[in-house]
Formats: structure tokens, sequence, C-alpha cells
């Protein structure tokens, strides 16, 4: 919780004094490799990452095991600052020192909402971690059944989606192509 604190102090005095000190370096890092920005996904700040994020911090930097602000959200069930991070670009098959994506996380966590956010911005399903289990594994084996159920049904709803999708501009096509009276 210390850290959290510190972390939030930080930003606080990053967002005050910005124009008193133009050049401070929101991508510093502490001896673990942990950014303000890590701190403010694990903690759910999306006030804070919003801050650092328009004043330029490095949306996929790693700490000293490879995990990125995404990881973070993704393990602690942040969804906004997820979202937050996808919309600027964040990696959504980075791969920390595990092995493990963000996807893998939010799947062994149990967090549906997140999943599937995950899912519809390209998460990689396939990937395995450093012990070989995939996303649909790690649900399975910690009980996380509606987690399950979304993994295996996913290609299925992509493919109604995209069916619906290509009916809808072959109607349309074909009605452009009529001949007007």
């Amino acid at each position: 919780m210390g850290n959290a604190n510190k972390s939030m102090r930080a930003v606080s005095t990053l967002e005050s004094e910005r124009q008193l000190v133009p050049d401070q370096d929101v991508n510093a890092t502490d001896a673990y490799g942990y950014t303000l920005l890590l701190f403010a996904a694990r903690d759910g700040d999306v006030k804070a990452a919003r801050f650092l994020l328009e004043h330029h911090a490095a949306v996929d930097t790693r700490n000293g095991y490879g995990a990125t602000a995404l990881h973070f959200a993704a393990s602690w069930g942040q969804h906004e600052v997820a979202r937050l991070l996808l919309e600027h670009g964040a990696s959504v098959n980075a791969v920390d020192s595990s092995g493990k994506t963000p996807l893998l996380r939010a799947a062994a966590n149990g967090d549906a909402k997140l999943v599937r956010l995950l899912l519809k911005h390209g998460a990689g399903m396939k990937r395995r971690d450093a012990f070989g289990w995939n996303a649909e594994r790690l649900a399975a084996s910690a009980g996380h059944y509606k987690v399950l159920v979304l993994i295996r049904r996913w290609p299925a709803l992509v493919a109604a989606v995209q069916q619906r999708a290509v009916g809808y501009h072959s109607e349309v096509f074909q009605q452009q192509q009529r001949p007007r009276r």
C-alpha cells in the first residue's frame, strides 16, 4: 500500500508542478523497473494513468519481470485502465518473463469482462505460458466457468459477426446495383 500512496503522491506532484518542471521524466523507474504508469494500472487510477499517457508515458514499458501496465491492469481487474491503455496502443499480446500475456492473467483470475475486452482487441487465444498453459486451461483449472465458456465460444461469436457483416454488405451492394426508375 505504501508504494501505491507514494506513486499517487508522485503523480499529484507531477500534475501540480508540471509548469515549474516541464522536463520531468514520466517514464522514470524504480530499482525494479516500475514506473508510475505501472502503479496507476495496478491501482486502477484512471485519472493518473490518463495524465501520464497524455504526458508521453511509454504505454508498453516493462518492469524487471517483463510485465507491462496492461499486464497489471489485467492482473488486478482494472477494466477502465485496461481500456485506456488499449486506446493508447498497448500491446495486447505482450509476454512477460513467465510467458503470460494480459489475456492469460485475466483468464487465470476469472475476469470475463476483461477477457472479452482483450479478445475484442485481438488477444491471441493460442498463446501458452512458460508452463504450457493457455487461457482456456488456466480458466478451467481455476473453475472460472464464465471465462471458459467465453473463450471456447469466442471463435464462433467472431465468425457469426463476420458473417452478418458480409451479409449486410452484400445486401447493400445488391441494392446499389439495381437500376433506378
